[in-house]
């Protein structure tokens, strides 16, 4: 199965969120995430659609992140190269984004992010990164 491109991801769940859109449809597009997503690499289309500048709609990014979180570990599994890019990103990410439903969002894909790292990886891998990001977060106002 080929990965997920964000703009075709970013389609097929604004297909799941419209009301007005047939069951046939909503079902075809559910149907379509859920294959691109066995292939790990669409991690990536989930972060793009979180990146988005401008910001795609909060529902979307929500959606996002819980699906990037449940796809994460598979994610670091299959691109281990990737995994300090996305830790970088994942701290970044849940302290810039505007609504707090996502940023409770991305801070479960922190979490999981640390899970596998305790879990999967070396313990030389420390990620010195999180206890800064997490000591600037209790001090931030938006948080």
């Amino acid at each position: 199965m080929a990965a997920l491109d964000a703009a075709r991801l970013e389609q097929a769940l604004l297909a799941t969120q419209k009301p007005d859109e047939t069951e046939a449809r909503r079902k075809q597009a559910d149907k379509f995430i859920e294959n691109g997503l066995k292939n790990p690499r669409s991690c990536e289309a989930l972060i793009n659609l979180l990146n988005a500048t401008p910001p795609k709609p909060e529902e979307i990014r929500i959606v996002c992140a819980v699906m990037l979180r449940k796809n994460l570990k598979e994610y670091f599994k299959a691109v281990p190269d990737r995994t300090p890019t996305v830790m970088s990103w994942v701290l970044t990410a849940v302290m810039k984004d505007p609504a707090r439903a996502v940023r409770r969002n991305l801070g479960d894909c922190v979490a999981a992010t640390a899970q596998y790292i305790m879990d999967d990886l070396e313990p030389s891998q420390p990620w010195p990164a999180l206890l800064e990001t997490i000591r600037a977060a209790v001090n931030h106002e938006r948080v």
